[in-house]
């Protein structure tokens, strides 16, 4: 059987001792984290002090939200939530099941009027649900897997003023927890929490004073866990033990795209790289709808691509970014959408790449591939690739973009969409916009000149018989049939 030493109880008490601090009325901290290895009672204490929260102050809204609403309902509906209630609240038990916990909508109100949300918030639509909604606390469970993107939305509506039951002059103190097993040191939760900077602007300082953080290990909840629980996870990777035994950040997001590939060539982020005005720039966008646009911009010179600048923001229109490109000292070339800049922008009834046409730049729609077509791409284009060192958020997009990882498993068919997908994808738009300069520029093989002629023969001749209402089959030579131009 496990047993702390002297100095584990020690440590122990002290963390739980800050853990209790934070909550604490007179506390400054609003944005706290939770963090720490699994099975350590993270969303069990925290939980309940939301509940007391709800208790103190009548009439006040609380939200518990995780990425998708399958996992909040197995861990929190059906089971963290009754299980407080049972052991620390049995009158408040007994409420929730007679009809205090409306399963239809998900909403747990207490007899004093106070209300706990249950909600999704893993896509666009369930967060714009929300955003009508205001709440006093706002508890975000396995924040590991929810982008910052909704957290910036949720964050407007941290906005309830609601006093407590016994003293009417003193308000509610609206806090933020999130709670997560730490993931790697490019998350938003360590870039806010411990460097105290902007996930999206890392030369941006946040103010330490609203920020909060204490770790949770599963050692500190043993009288709650099997005997041989703390061994299984023992016999887990490395990687794996860091993150659900001891509760430390990674060094780098599992499962990371091309972060890999640009350690192989750290000379080409190293260095200040400038604007040549002897060569045009090209810049490659991910387009974003309701969430962030991306853009790079770069020259082609001797060979090389030189990454001379980045921008990204959000929810703006064309016009906005048509206007920064306008107010810098560049020569462009080409811009380079994807595949749905062929899209039409109902607000002007006509297509982006259009507009962009209209507005004097010359724009090309990128081929529709499949994201390993795409990522294969950029990885054969990086040696080649020489991005300013100063562009670190656009560099940290490159290097936190990654496969979707839940449960120990690595799913390389889709690139989770987070705060650093959109100049993550812009930047294989980028590689994609080189690959395509590249094979423009080759001079064809003799072989290739006459695969060519045959396409372009079987193609014109398709086109006349399918006008004529013929059909062709499949094994038929078409090189036999003499190219004409009287269809």
């Amino acid at each position: 059987m496990i047993t702390l030493t002297p100095e584990q109880e020690a440590d122990k008490a002290k963390r739980i001792a800050h853990f209790e601090e934070m909550f604490d009325y007179a506390y400054p901290a609003r944005r706290l984290l939770i963090y720490g290895g699994s099975r350590s009672s993270k969303t069990f204490r925290s939980l309940r002090k939301v509940l007391k929260r709800a208790v103190y102050y009548p009439g006040s809204r609380h939200l518990v939200a995780r990425d998708t609403f399958t996992a909040l309902r197995n861990a929190i509906i059906l089971d963290t939530m009754p299980k407080l209630l049972r052991l620390y609240y049995p009158r408040l038990y007994e409420h929730w099941n007679n009809g205090g916990m409306n399963n239809s909508v998900n909403i747990f109100t207490l007899p004093n009027g106070s209300e706990i949300h249950f909600r999704a918030i893993g896509n666009e639509q369930e967060v714009e649900k929300l955003l009508g909604t205001e709440y006093a606390t706002i508890l975000i469970d396995e924040a590991s897997e929810v982008n910052y993107e909704a957290l910036q939305k949720l964050r407007t509506r941290l906005a309830q003023k609601v006093a407590h039951w016994r003293y009417p002059d003193r308000f509610i103190k609206l806090l933020e927890v999130v709670i997560e097993n730490p993931p790697h040191k490019g998350h938003w939760t360590y870039k806010e929490h411990f460097l105290y900077t902007s996930p999206l602007d890392p030369d941006k300082q946040l103010d330490k004073t609203l920020y909060a953080n204490v770790r949770l290990n599963p050692m500190d909840n043993l009288e709650y866990l099997p005997d041989d629980y703390i061994d299984s996870l023992r016999e887990l990777p490395a990687h794996e033990q860091t993150r659900f035994l001891y509760g430390e950040f990674g060094e780098e997001a599992r499962g990371a795209v091309l972060a890999t590939e640009f350690a192989k060539h750290p000379d080409n982020i190293a260095h200040k790289i400038a604007y040549d005005e002897r060569y045009p720039v090209y810049t490659a966008w991910d387009i974003g709808h309701t969430d962030a646009t991306a853009i790079w911009f770069y020259q082609w010179i001797d060979g090389r691509v030189r990454v001379i600048n980045y921008m990204e923001d959000t929810l703006k229109a064309l016009p906005y970014f048509v206007e920064q490109l306008q107010s810098k000292p560049y020569k462009y070339d080409t811009v380079f959408f994807p595949h749905d800049g062929a899209n039409t922008e109902w607000a002007y009834g006509n297509t982006r790449v259009a507009r962009m046409r209209e507005l004097g730049f010359n724009t090309i729609v990128l081929p529709r591939l499949l994201e390993q077509e795409q990522i294969d791409i950029a990885r054969s284009m990086i040696p080649i690739i020489y991005i300013d060192k100063g562009l670190t958020r656009g560099i940290d997009c490159i290097n936190n973009m990654r496969y979707d990882y839940k449960d120990g498993v690595l799913n390389t068919k889709n690139i989770v969409h987070d705060e650093y997908s959109h100049g993550g994808k812009a930047f294989l738009y980028l590689c994609m916009s080189i690959y395509k300069g590249r094979e423009e520029k080759r001079e064809l093989t003799e072989s290739e000149k006459r695969e060519k002629l045959h396409q372009s023969i079987t193609d014109d001749i398709r086109k006349g018989l399918a006008a004529n209402r013929a059909q062709l089959t499949d094994n038929y030579d078409y090189t036999k049939v003499e190219h004409a131009n009287s269809w």
